[in-house]
């Protein structure tokens, strides 16, 4: 049995027309050299939304990526704000895209939008400032100058 030639946007658009002008599935299969069941498949989905929106389903898995499924545009302007402003976290970006009226009708979360920019543009993402660890209190009886405090060691440190 040799292969079977793939549809095409046209072919999708034929079986539309022709199963609204009365034919039979049968009858277009055999006119554009395919199964019924390709023939059957695609006059359901153009039936149900329309030649309009007919379009093949995406076969794998879905991209993959932080702001993937959002809009190119949205992802651009992302990027651009945070290249305006290289302080701006994801919340204040978010809070900026809210305030912007932006086209998507669905924003990504702050924590989405910070590890997109972590991965985009990771040299305008500043890391985490640590904070030194807390002097230890000193147990002696004597003044905060003269204990490690002011930088000067304690001798009760040294038994510790």
């Amino acid at each position: 049995m040799g292969q079977r030639r793939r549809l095409c946007e046209a072919d999708w658009q034929y079986i539309y027309e022709q199963k609204m002008a009365g034919k039979t599935c049968a009858q277009i299969a055999g006119e554009l050299a395919c199964s019924r069941a390709c023939v059957r498949k695609w006059w359901r989905r153009s039936r149900s939304h329309g030649y309009v929106r007919v379009r093949p389903k995406a076969l794998g898995r879905p991209a993959a990526g932080p702001l993937a499924s959002f809009p190119l545009e949205l992802r651009q302007h992302v990027v651009a704000l945070k290249q305006a402003q290289p302080r701006w976290g994801g919340r204040r970006i978010l809070a900026e895209l809210r305030t912007q009226a932006v086209a998507a009708t669905v924003l990504p979360s702050a924590s989405q939008i910070t590890r997109y920019l972590k991965v985009t543009c990771p040299d305008l993402v500043r890391a985490p400032q640590r904070l030194p660890p807390p002097a230890r209190a000193c147990a002696c009886a004597r003044s905060q100058s003269l204990c490690g405090i002011r930088g000067t060691t304690c001798r009760c440190f040294a038994s510790v």
